[in-house]
């Protein structure tokens, strides 16, 4: 029995949670939950500064270039503490605006 990080502790428990069409707001470095540990291809993440290896760059999170009920899942994964709370409210109306009826929001 090895030991495992709590990064992926924590990216393998978000995987479990996600369905279908993923995206992954805020991917970091590399694209890593989204390379890794999700398997349906048009799963994409997205962050608003340009790490290595980060392929879609957008600039106002709050005017995403993606239409209504684009994707099952939206995550956020270590994110939240980087949103100032005057913008929480209209990011996650976006956040939702994005996301299927009935699809799952997960904020770790």
């Amino acid at each position: 029995m090895g030991l495992s990080s709590l990064r992926d502790e924590r990216i393998r428990v978000l995987a479990s949670h996600c369905l279908g069409k993923v995206i992954d707001i805020g991917c970091g470095p590399n694209n890593y939950f989204i390379k890794n540990s999700i398997k349906n291809t048009d799963s994409l993440g997205i962050d608003c500064y340009p790490y290595e290896g980060v392929e879609i760059l957008v600039d106002d999170m709050e005017n995403l270039p993606y239409s209504n009920d684009s994707f099952d899942t939206v995550s956020l994964n270590v994110v939240g503490g980087h949103i100032p709370k005057s913008k929480r409210k209209s990011k996650f109306r976006e956040f939702s605006r994005i996301l299927k009826k009935g699809g799952k929001l997960i904020l770790t």
